[in-house]
């Protein structure tokens, strides 16, 4: 659904004869279209901003519950600083500490274009939506990138009626002790979650950069970006913990912080990863001061260099 700052996706794939790409009459209709083609095993993406997101909730609350069968991705491009919004919000509440699934959010063009490819590989392993989360800053932004050779995954579409599966009905199951459906199948979401934490720590996507001083800068997606910007305008190298992930590579974060006095943690808009390391450290007993956009860095807008370098 063509929502900015998500509209250059879908007016770009038009343009490739390999791709079937439709607009749809809202978001809601999008995502199920898609996840129609997923559940016929066909690869599919449904693309949209953060008020779209809102409006496929309470089908997306189906979906992780479900599961998909061709690679399925979601496309959530938030809106830091309302450029062309009536509000700013933080779409990763909503699909990663809400829904529970898994999100790549891209720090430059290359990366989100990465993402997206990995995205559709990792959906089909874990029979999970994947969700791309790209800020306004990155939807807008132009650079080369590198294209590999592409592969069609040439795959014969069939549906396979599974009731138990993809009928998400208040139905008691006798075989599992009249346990209700959905129930069963949130345990089932609940039982992906330790693969989703692997996936994370080996991804790619998080690393750390060394540098001078125990005051660690943790940038998440567009965060690193302004953060690199920083320190080529200072001629200052920082130790950084660059992040793209959700759920969080849990070991890579202990890992920095237990060498570090203080965390500062750079993210649009939100302080989610702020509260999630905020947790962690809780949970581990390790004693270090950790802010963000709690209140440390401004509470609203958009992330800049400016605001870093402040």
């Amino acid at each position: 659904y063509p929502g900015t700052p998500a509209t250059e996706v879908l007016e770009y794939v038009s343009g490739y004869p390999e791709v079937h790409a439709e607009w749809s009459i809202n978001e809601k209709v999008a995502m199920e279209i898609a996840t129609g083609a997923s559940l016929s095993r066909v690869r599919a993406m449904a693309v949209m901003k953060h008020n779209g997101t809102n409006v496929i909730l309470d089908f997306l609350m189906h979906v992780n519950f479900t599961g998909v069968r061709g690679g399925l991705v979601l496309i959530s491009a938030d809106d830091p600083g309302a450029f062309s919004s009536q509000n700013e919000e933080d779409s990763r509440i909503i699909t990663h500490i809400d829904a529970h699934l898994p999100v790549f959010d891209p720090c430059c063009p290359q990366e989100a274009k990465d993402m997206v490819k990995a995205a559709f590989e990792l959906s089909e392993k874990t029979e999970l939506c994947f969700v791309v989360r790209p800020v306004m800053r990155v939807c807008h932004a132009r650079s080369p990138v590198t294209i590999e050779e592409i592969t069609p995954v040439v795959r014969e579409p069939l549906f396979e009626d599974d009731r138990f599966r993809f009928v998400m009905s208040a139905v008691q199951e006798p075989e599992y002790g009249g346990v209700l459906r959905p129930v069963l199948r949130h345990k089932w979401l609940n039982q992906k979650q330790p693969m989703l934490l692997q996936i994370m720590e080996d991804s790619p996507f998080n690393h750390v950069e060394e540098g001078e001083g125990k005051i660690g800068l943790i940038a998440f997606g567009i965060g690193y970006a302004y953060v690199k910007e920083a320190e080529k305008i200072l001629g200052k190298k920082f130790p950084v913990l660059k992040l793209g992930t959700l759920p969080l590579p849990k070991s890579k974060v202990l890992e920095f912080a237990r060498k570090m006095n203080k965390l500062v943690v750079y993210e649009d808009t939100e302080p989610v990863v702020e509260r999630l390391i905020k947790e962690l450290m809780f949970n581990e007993k390790i004693q270090i001061e950790v802010l963000g956009r709690s209140g440390f860095l401004p509470m609203e807008g958009e992330l800049s260099a400016t605001v870093v370098l402040k």
